[in-house]
């Protein structure tokens, strides 16, 4: 079976490649987010997917090794209001972040890019889950927050973790908010002809 390089650290995109039976290298891309400039609020994420997979095949060819073909990039944010919210970058910020979302609905976008690293050909697309929160008390923000869930999630929260004892409802793919759209990506895949199984 064909194997893919995972340019990401993270360990939820990590579990659901493993649990859809893709082999994979995680390698991290290097790629320092940084707010662009000029992209509407929804194409953020690609944008950053896009470079992440680009950073990771540049790290790849340096080591002069052969590696897999596709190289997946992934990113993640949630957008309230107009406003982007990456990963908060302090236990008050992911206080002010799950403070606004509180009752409230927010977006949360996830952005792919699988790039063939030897055919240059980059395929790229976002998916979108609206997210409704419960009305919470500062207590239960507190709870939220005591579980150290915020770190390295965007929009501070988890909803696989305890964060979505607080989901009201969701509206789209749930594996999205999770941090990899599992629809979408097959979906990617078999437009990079990637061979299944």
């Amino acid at each position: 079976m064909e194997r893919l390089i995972l340019a990401s650290a993270s360990p939820r995109r990590r579990e659901i490649l493993e649990s859809l039976g893709i082999g994979f290298e995680a390698v991290s891309s290097g790629f320092e987010e940084a707010p662009p400039r000029g992209f509407q609020p929804r194409e953020v994420s690609r944008f950053f997917a896009e470079e992440k997979a680009k950073a990771a095949a540049r790290r790849l060819q340096l080591r002069g090794k052969k590696f897999p073909r596709l190289v997946l990039g992934a990113d993640t944010t949630v957008l309230f209001c107009g406003e982007v919210y990456g990963k908060p970058k302090s236990l008050d910020e992911a206080r002010s972040f799950l403070r606004k979302f509180r009752g409230n609905e927010q977006e949360v976008v996830t952005g792919l890019a699988l790039l063939d690293s030897e055919s240059g050909r980059m395929v790229s697309d976002f998916s979108v889950t609206s997210v409704k929160f419960k009305k919470m008390g500062d207590s239960e923000i507190e709870l939220c927050l005591s579980k150290n869930e915020w770190r390295d999630a965007a929009g501070g929260y988890k909803i696989q973790g305890f964060s979505g004892c607080f989901v009201e409802k969701i509206d789209g793919e749930f594996s999205n908010v999770v941090g990899l759209p599992i629809s979408k990506l097959y979906d990617m895949l078999k437009v990079q002809n990637f061979q299944f199984g």
